[in-house]
């Protein structure tokens, strides 16, 4: 099973999210940016990939979001990867 990455990164408007090459519109918060990626992620759901969401830190490094929104049910319908 392959991943698609997708990522929750800073703006100078906001936060973004960036999946297979295409950023999203900037959201003023990130969580708005969350909900949006989960969104897609959910509108876009395969049996055959799993979606990873990463956010970046302060130093540029990505981790994997599953510490915040582990207990987010969503997570689990659009196979998203912990």
């Amino acid at each position: 099973m392959s991943e698609i990455f997708c990522d929750i990164v800073p703006h100078q408007a906001g936060w973004v999210f960036v999946s297979k090459g295409a950023q999203s519109p900037a959201y003023p918060c990130y969580h708005m940016a969350v909900e949006a990626a989960l969104q897609q992620a959910a509108d876009a759901a395969s049996g055959s990939r799993d979606f990873v969401l990463r956010r970046q830190d302060l130093k540029g490094r990505m981790h994997r979001i599953a510490d915040e929104n582990e207990a987010d049910p969503r997570l689990e319908e659009v196979g998203i990867a912990h």
